[in-house]
């Protein structure tokens, strides 16, 4: 290559991604940020340690090393006011811009194309740093470090880091790449319905029929097997035994506090004359499937589980429980509770929906 070749902006940008490829991942540390080590140095106090601890984005350069390999694309990139150049090198598309203002709008950008990157930054510590090491802390001084970040927050954003330092005298003197930790977060936001994943039909059995639908149960266990099928059947009243209105009837076969259990007995007026103030508590039959035609005179409770589609991300969330019925790709709000990194969201951790009116299927 000749010498004047060398300054052309295309090599000064290939040079610098090869540079930094080395640097930070062939290399687990950057010494003293650009790889000079001090002479003289006394190594007898020379440690390692990965910590977490608040940062300030200082600065970024102006060029995002991207996984972008489509030459149209790259093309395309050149008409954005603030490219100066769109760059190819071995690694990926390396992006020059004039400069970094609008870094995280433009990266945004990227990102609704599938283009990922990262950027060299500077990042400011805290003025001292406190280490916990081998169940003791120490304090070190803290200063700027050098790392390669997803340009995501705006320059002069704090965010909390995971990363190893190398120390020495109290002074970091190099660091190993940081990773920006996740926030848990809890917002509102649109999802899609992609499929119902499951369905729970729960019949309420009026105290008095509970021994009547013996045959239908045996019929509904066949049709849906046994492992989906479960019956609460509640032998037992609730009233007091001061309310006696004369001795112990006979179909009492035991008390505890205010519930009254009565076997099989059926006979509500019966027991209406012997308590007072006496209720009598539905049983429930539950199957796990959609059973709207089981049992049609008796109330129904639906619950659905779904899986959806969180808007405007690719996360997917396999477990949304409703009593609402909806059909595949409606549209619903969720409470969503996550960790995230700026507006990505990393880590799902539940999904509730906005408390709507019921409908049933």
């Amino acid at each position: 290559m000749k010498i004047s070749e060398l300054f052309k902006k295309e090599n000064i940008y290939k040079v610098l991604v090869v540079g930094f490829v080395l640097v930070f991942i062939f290399s687990s540390f950057s010494i003293d940020f650009f790889g000079n080590k001090k002479e003289n140095q006394n190594t007898s106090d020379y440690f390692q340690v990965e910590t977490i601890v608040n940062a300030t984005i200082i600065e970024y350069q102006s060029y995002i090393i991207t996984n972008l390999r489509n030459d149209s694309i790259a093309q395309s990139l050149k008409t954005f006011p603030n490219v100066e150049n769109v760059i190819s090198t071995s690694q990926g598309y390396v992006i020059s811009l004039k400069n970094t203002s609008n870094i995280t709008g433009f990266y945004t950008y990227l990102s609704s194309q599938n283009i990922s990157g990262m950027v060299n930054a500077f990042l400011s510590l805290p003025p001292i740093i406190e280490l916990s090491i081998a169940n003791s802390s120490k304090n070190i001084s803290g200063s700027q470090i050098y790392t390669k970040l997803e340009p995501i927050f705006e320059e002069g954003e704090n965010i909390t880091i995971r990363v190893i330092l190398a120390v020495q005298n109290k002074q970091i003197i190099g660091n190993g790449l940081a990773t920006i930790l996740p926030s848990q977060k809890e917002f509102t936001i649109n999802a899609t319905i992609i499929a119902l994943a499951a369905t729970k039909t729960i019949i309420s059995i009026p105290w008095e029929k509970r021994m009547k639908i013996n045959e239908n149960i045996t019929n509904i266990t066949a049709k849906y097997g046994a492992g989906k099928i479960s019956y609460s059947k509640k032998d037992y009243i609730f009233s007091n035994i001061s309310n006696f209105t004369s001795n112990k009837p006979v179909y009492v076969t035991f008390i505890s506090a205010d519930t009254i259990y009565v076997g099989n007995f059926t006979n509500k007026t019966q027991i209406e004359n012997d308590f007072k103030n006496v209720s009598f508590p539905d049983s429930l039959l539950t199957i796990n499937a959609n059973a709207r035609d089981e049992l049609e005179n008796f109330t129904k409770i639906y619950n659905y589980i779904y899986n959806i589609r969180i808007n405007n991300t690719k996360q997917i969330f396999t477990a949304l429980a409703s009593s609402n019925y909806y059909k595949q790709n409606d549209t619903i709000n969720v409470i969503v509770s996550a960790y995230t990194i700026k507006n990505k969201i990393t880590n799902i951790i539940n999904v509730r929906e906005i408390e709507r009116t019921k409908t049933y299927n």
